[in-house]
């Protein structure tokens, strides 16, 4: 199979999925571009604890962007591009756009300027940005489950409306179900009902989420990072708060994005949002 011929088995530069499929087919070596390989070396001398990804190529097979990666993180991307009647070099990340009002990366022709402002913004994830990314997370999958169960519930509701056109929906519901025995609706109608009952339990959590009151928790290994509203700690399961010890362990046994009433939801494989767990004397202690 052809090369990537500078980095082949180089021990600090990997392919992307995407370069080795189009390798697989293609008919010569690829070769990373000059300006990419100059950026690209510097950096391998000043930076050894980095590793290299080559991600995509133009149409001729000619290495054009690449990423940066330290202990498995991802710190960023550089690309070949075309900015201000020059080739240059576009260098994004998370830190870089949140900075920037219109595009997402910085643009330089420079490779000096390119090489600082690498070696500024590049580097692992703050506590702060941890903590941000994971609140931001886990708050996307509860509002994604709470619109999910919203459309459970309107997907189900259809097809009860239609049956119902036939007796009258606002007949008692106990007396509308049992006149739609054998109708061919009872799992619209058990799926509504489950469907309705969930959606609001999401819907109460994802009101203590926007109120600060329910708890995120991510796992790290033993450890876990316990954030509710601006409190943040780090716990191990000795150290855990008694009142989140039950409702992680039960959050544990289900599936991703799984929701146990009255308890909460599992929103990644190390995730968690919980219930606002105090007791009646913590509020009176408080």
């Amino acid at each position: 199979m052809p090369i990537v011929v500078e980095y082949n088995n180089h021990p600090r530069v990997a392919l992307s999925t995407h370069i080795r499929s189009r390798l697989s087919v293609a008919e010569k070596d690829y070769v990373v571009h000059p300006q990419i390989k100059q950026l690209l070396d510097t950096l391998m001398i000043d930076r050894p604890l980095w590793e290299f990804r080559l991600d995509d190529t133009d149409w001729n097979g000619t290495v054009t962007s690449f990423s940066i990666m330290e202990n498995g993180e991802v710190l960023g991307s550089v690309s070949r591009n075309y900015s201000r009647n020059a080739y240059g070099f576009r260098i994004t990340n998370e830190r870089i756009a949140a900075q920037r009002t219109k595009a997402r990366g910085y643009s330089t022709s420079d490779k000096d300027k390119a090489l600082k402002a690498i070696k500024k913004m590049f580097y692992t994830k703050t506590i702060n940005e941890c903590v941000r990314e994971m609140q931001e997370q886990i708050v996307y999958e509860v509002e994604s489950m709470e619109r999910s169960k919203m459309r459970e519930v309107s997907q189900n509701k259809l097809p009860i409306d239609n049956a119902a056109r036939a007796f009258v929906w606002e007949t008692a519901w106990q007396a509308f179900v049992e006149s739609n025995q054998g109708r061919g609706v009872e799992r619209q109608i058990a799926e509504y009902d489950r469907a309705k009952t969930e959606s609001q339990h999401v819907n109460e959590l994802s009101r203590e989420l926007s109120n600060n009151k329910a708890y995120l928790i991510r796992r790290n290994g033993s450890a876990y990072t316990v954030v509710r509203g601006n409190d943040v700690a780090v716990r191990t399961d000795e150290t855990l708060p008694e009142n989140l010890k039950a409702p992680l362990g039960m959050l544990k046994l289900v599936a991703v994005r799984q929701f146990i009433t009255n308890v909460g939801m599992r929103t990644g494989e190390n995730d968690f949002a919980i219930f606002n767990q105090e007791t009646e004397d913590d509020k009176e202690n408080q």
